[in-house]
């Protein structure tokens, strides 16, 4: 009950953090996706299954706390949770580089896909800036998002799991 707690807690907080304190403290348009690492760790360590619940979880708060469109963040993160789960089954040994690549591959796709479905849903036509700006908003996210697995992966994990598990 004790690691539930402390895993909505840890929830609870990022959305906030990534929102609002983030942009504030860190230099203009650069706020990376704290979700992404967290998500990409589930996915990588239970699968497919739960990295896609986890993202969805994630999503529809990201969703709700930005006011955008219900379910363009839930099916991005979805989609990453389970591209984590199909990458952790694949990979046993995992190295850094690994992680870094997958983190920056996922990062990408969630930003084209969100793209996608902002240009067919909305019918807005694809921001210039934004798709110029996606490959470098991918590596962002995957530096800060190697550094926060590590962290999640090795502390994190005692925190979140039971015991046994951890």
């Amino acid at each position: 009950m004790k690691s539930a707690l402390v895993a909505v807690t840890l929830l609870a907080l990022l959305i906030p953090l990534q929102g609002t304190l983030l942009p504030w403290l860190l230099p203009v348009g650069w706020v990376p996706d704290l979700t992404l690492p967290l998500i990409y760790w589930v996915g990588s360590r239970f699968g497919e299954f739960r990295g896609k619940a986890a993202g969805g979880i994630l999503g529809l708060l990201l969703d709700l706390a930005t006011g955008r469109l219900i379910g363009l963040h839930l099916s991005a993160k979805a989609l990453v949770g389970y591209g984590a789960g199909l990458w952790g089954r694949q990979f046993f040994q995992k190295t850094s580089f690994a992680h870094l690549l997958a983190l920056l591959t996922l990062s990408f796709l969630e930003g084209i896909w969100v793209l996608i479905l902002l240009a067919g849903v909305l019918e807005q036509p694809w921001p210039e800036q934004t798709a110029i700006l996606l490959p470098f908003q991918a590596i962002e996210n995957a530096l800060v998002g190697i550094l926060l697995y590590r962290l999640i992966d090795r502390r994190g994990a005692s925190l979140v799991l039971p015991r046994e598990a951890a």
